[in-house]
């Protein structure tokens, strides 16, 4: 289907969250929709994960990453035949240049989270702690 996946944090945080990811050129078709069209496209889906008089969210986000100027959709991912372990890789992405410049993003995460936001907001947290260290 359109929603391949679909992701629950709380047995880690508590939260009742519920994150579903679409690619290739069904995001295409989704990021074009309204959010309230996105809505209508989704709850056929949570109806047959989990029952059909499930309720619609009191509150969603719909990221459009290939919208985004920076990324444009995009994320890392090991190439095949990889060599070097990942998070090999990524640490030495996200080395700092003499303690002067500072580097974080999904791409840089060493802790399991790459090429998602919890490893760029991991590496953005690893980053600003080193980046305090150095500045005392």
């Amino acid at each position: 289907g359109v929603f391949p996946s679909f992701f629950t944090p709380r047995r880690y945080n508590g939260l009742n969250t519920l994150t579903g990811w679409v690619g290739g050129s069904d995001a295409e078709e989704m990021e074009k929709l309204s959010d309230d069209e996105l809505l209508k496209v989704i709850m056929p889906h949570l109806k047959a994960i989990f029952a059909a008089d499930v309720p619609e969210p009191t509150r969603f986000i719909m990221t459009r990453w290939a919208n985004d100027e920076y990324s444009k959709g995009s994320y890392s991912f090991p190439s095949a035949g990889q060599s070097d372990t990942f998070e090999s890789l990524a640490g030495d992405l996200g080395a700092s240049v003499a303690d002067k410049i500072f580097f974080a993003g999904e791409h840089t995460s060493t802790t399991g989270w790459s090429a998602t936001t919890v490893g760029a907001l991991e590496s953005g947290e690893a980053a600003a702690d080193s980046m305090m260290a150095v500045i005392g």
